[in-house]
């Protein structure tokens, strides 16, 4: 029987050899199993230690199996193009770093419009005078917040929230003021800081 013709694998017919054929083809054959099994895997280079279960995972998995994550557990990341094992802390870094923005303190009447979909955590400086602080909306997803840090006891703070006409006066304490953006409009709640 002559020899099939395959570049990878999956192009093996299994039937091949047949007991019929001479002994002399027997090195062809041997070939083609060497050449498309180089081919199929082309950067293998050294063991490979996985089970048939490990990489069935990563190849369309549709179940989930409950864990609780730790500290020393690892999750497979592409890093610019290399596939590596990064530790869980290194994601939750990540995601508090990329969760919110906390921006410069601001010192005197402003407009604060969120560029991004982050919440912010805002520190207001009022030892100056009577400071007024417009909040926009900008670019808030519904379930981000603002929120207003009134740093010094000196003079008072307004704060007006867009898409809501309540405004916020918070006067001679140290206060915080928490605009939470449901994706209409702010609700707020006001509270003395400890």
């Amino acid at each position: 029987m002559p020899l099939e013709t395959s570049t990878f694998i999956d192009g093996l017919i299994v039937t091949n050899p047949a007991s019929t054929d001479a002994l002399a083809q027997a090195d062809d054959h041997l070939r083609l199993l060497k050449s498309t099994v180089k081919a199929t895997f082309p950067n293998i280079t050294g063991a490979v230690n996985s089970t048939q279960d490990e990489l069935n995972i990563i190849d369309g998995g549709t179940t989930a199996t409950a864990t609780t994550l730790v500290d020393a557990d690892r999750v497979v990341v592409n890093d610019n193009g290399t596939m590596v094992q990064t530790a869980v802390t290194d994601v939750s870094t990540y995601v508090n770093a990329n969760a919110f923005l906390v921006p410069s303190a601001l010192t005197a009447t402003s407009t604060l419009t969120p560029a991004a979909p982050k919440s912010i955590y805002q520190l207001v400086d009022t030892s100056i005078g009577d400071t007024v602080i417009t909040v926009n909306v900008g670019a808030l997803l519904a379930g981000q917040y603002v929120v207003i840090d009134k740093s010094v006891t000196a003079n008072t703070l307004s704060i007006t929230w867009a898409t809501n006409s309540t405004g916020l006066t918070l006067g001679n304490s140290v206060e915080l003021a928490i605009g939470f953006y449901n994706g209409t409009a702010f609700s707020f709640i006001e509270t003395v800081k400890s």
